[in-house]
């Protein structure tokens, strides 16, 4: 099903009352959209370690094979301090429940690059976010800074409550595959808050840009939303 910038603010207007009752709290753009069922993950063959605080990996992560994978369990909280950037043709997952923080670094998809979250059930997340890159300084643990960058890349959220949190979200062609219940790819904005802190609404650039891209929704409760709004251009949105 091909959408239009109009035809998807009235679909924004259709679902209202989810909107209303979404539990990420000061947010003023959201497209909530419905559809079937969750697809499978991929398997994995090589295994990135990830920091357990911000002061290590400071040149970030740069990932160059098929087949790479991390994992985070019970809640954990992971870093990638100097950013993390997936090189073309390389594929990365990660899964489990807990955070991975992108501090002093963007998250870069080149082109033919895959990232897949995979979420599973429970209470927890498994999310990616643009950390605060002084963890404790004036904003501290919540706060979100640092941006998505991607280039004719395959961005898939599968399992169960998959997301990705940035400052800024910028993708220009490749596929959004959101196949998992729950999953949401949100810019909160610098110096913004996710769901985890309370919003003091002292943020900036908080846009999402979708162009030249196709995104597939085959789960209900699949959502891309941005405080200062959502450009879609030129772009396929595909719901089955």
């Amino acid at each position: 099903m091909k959408q239009t910038k109009n035809a998807l603010s009235m679909l924004l207007n259709a679902y209202r009352s989810v909107y209303k009752s979404a539990y990420f709290k000061g947010l003023a753009s959201v497209v909530v959209l419905t559809a079937g069922l969750p697809a499978g993950a991929a398997n994995a063959a090589t295994t990135i370690d990830l920091a357990d605080s911000l002061d290590t990996l400071s040149n970030g992560i740069i990932v160059s094979d098929q087949g790479s994978s991390s994992s985070v369990t019970d809640g954990a909280q992971k870093w990638a301090n100097g950013g993390l950037t997936v090189q073309a043709g390389a594929d990365y997952t990660v899964s489990g429940q807990g955070t991975l923080h992108i501090a002093n670094g963007d998250l870069i998809l080149q082109n033919g690059s895959t990232l897949t979250v995979s979420g599973s059930a429970g209470a927890a997340a498994m999310q990616i976010v643009g950390a605060d890159n002084a963890l404790g300084g004036d904003k501290g643990e919540g706060s979100v800074e640092n941006n998505l960058i991607a280039n004719n890349a395959t961005i898939k959220l599968i399992g169960e409550n998959a997301s990705l949190g940035f400052a800024a979200v910028s993708i220009n062609g490749g596929t959004i595959e959101l196949s998992g219940k729950n999953a949401n790819i949100w810019a909160y904005g610098e110096g913004g808050y996710t769901a985890d802190a309370a919003d003091d609404g002292d943020y900036s650039a908080a846009d999402m840009s979708i162009i030249g891209a196709t995104v597939n929704i085959n789960i209900s409760g699949a959502s891309l939303g941005a405080r200062d709004g959502i450009e879609i251009e030129n772009s396929t949105i595909n719901v089955t």
